[in-house]
């Protein structure tokens, strides 16, 4: 006579991985029953990765909890066992998955159906958080050129969604795969890594924000990473072409107004918008302040940081020349630009010099030729991080001399 063989049950305990780099993992579980599979799912157990034991199924006890931890992954275990053995008893045929709604119905409480939650398109995601940037703009929480960069991220992110017929994809659906093939298309659409960054960088925030108020279920863009932009060395004017633009005269007297406002563009640092205002408010911009000096006080556009600019001594007699600050002969970016261009052949200065080589002069003529720390040009130029600093200025070798010079003395 054979024995009748007794199917036997197991439930595995296994990883799954949360982020794209697999440092952490949720332990999720399945039940097991001659060659049937039903998914547990996950069993609220979030540890990192490096605290599993795979062999023994275990936490290990580099985790601070690992006591409880397995004690809660035991008491699971021998509640399927009961499932598994009530379900024997009864009528019902045993299988995976009436194992598992045995389970469910003995151990997991009947609760009413969660609200369903609305399935946004990326591209409502996208419209909604620039809704949400546009009332904190409002209430005075982020200045308007930040929005506005915001509005012209979502307009070329539109443009891709579009062009490629992506307008319905969910939210929940735009992967980092999906970001990358966007990125991508960036790429071919000829934007260099800096613009490319900014993109990508509000498009996460704003996948980011809806995670957070709870419109999508998951953070579909978590672990996206921003491709590190290799600076270009910035270029700027050493102190014997700036000395050229004061001292030798230009016959044109536009050109000569043109080389006096770069002349104040080199030494206040400012960006065509920043210089605008504070020509515009220089009465209460611009007067005596610390240590008996005249200071440039100036909150920058782009940032709101504010910018203290100590007048210095060859900005003063330009500026008496045009009869005050509120006088100065301030042209527009383009104007100003076709015109260096001229000066630049006339004079063999830079061919690519424009209105922001200014900043880049004003940082490198007090770093390198100065001698000012990054600490005290960050305060005059407005600039919060050493990072930052990078993209307008870097030390070079007359830094150096200047600091050999002072163990010398």
């Amino acid at each position: 006579m054979k024995r009748r063989r007794i199917s036997m049950m197991t439930v595995s305990l296994w990883r799954h991985f949360s982020n794209s780099t697999k440092t952490k993992c949720t332990i999720y579980a399945r039940i097991k029953y001659e060659g049937q599979r039903a998914e547990l799912g996950s069993t609220g157990i979030n540890i990192q990765t490096s605290d599993w034991d795979h062999e023994a199924k275990r936490v290990l006890p580099t985790h601070p909890q690992h006591l409880s931890i397995n004690q809660d992954l035991q008491e699971l275990l021998s509640r399927i066992d009961i499932a598994y053995q009530a379900l024997r008893k009864s009528n019902r045929p045993v299988k995976a998955d009436t194992i598992l709604q045995t389970y469910r119905a003995l151990f997991e409480p009947q609760v009413d159906p969660a609200p369903k939650i609305e399935v946004l398109t990326i591209k409502e995601v996208f419209q909604r958080w620039i809704n949400h940037r546009e009332e904190i703009l409002e209430n005075q929480q982020i200045k308007y050129p930040t929005f506005k960069k915001n509005r012209e991220s979502k307009t070329k992110f539109l443009e891709y969604l579009t062009e490629k017929e992506k307008e319905a994809v969910k939210a929940i659906d735009f992967n980092l795969r999906a970001a990358q093939r966007y990125r991508t298309w960036l790429e071919k659409q000829g934007y260099g890594y800096p613009h490319i960054n900014k993109l990508m960088k509000t498009l996460r925030q704003a996948v980011r924000w809806a995670y957070e108020e709870e419109l999508t279920e998951v953070n579909s863009l978590e672990g996206l990473r921003l491709k590190r932009e290799k600076l270009k060395p910035p270029v700027f004017l050493f102190t014997d072409q700036v000395e050229n633009l004061k001292t030798v005269p230009f016959q044109s007297e536009v050109l000569q107004k043109v080389a006096d406002l770069f002349l104040i563009y080199c030494r206040t640092g400012f960006h065509y918008s920043d210089l605008k205002l504070v020509i515009k408010d220089s009465h209460t911009k611009v007067g005596k302040g610390f240590a008996g000096l005249d200071w440039i006080s100036h909150d920058r556009m782009k940032t709101g940081v504010t910018a203290k600019v100590p007048v210095f001594d060859e900005v003063k007699p330009i500026v008496e020349k045009y009869g005050g600050w509120n006088k100065l002969p301030l042209l527009s970016n383009q104007k100003m630009n076709e015109y260096l261009k001229i000066i630049a052949a006339d004079r063999g200065l830079p061919p690519n010099i424009s209105v922001k080589v200014g900043r880049n002069t004003l940082a490198d003529w007090l770093l390198n030729e100065k001698g000012w720390s990054k600490e005290a040009v960050k305060v005059i130029m407005g600039i919060r991080t050493d990072s930052i600093l990078a993209r307008y200025v870097r030390a070079d070798e007359r830094r150096v001399v200047l600091e050999m010079n002072k163990l010398s003395q």
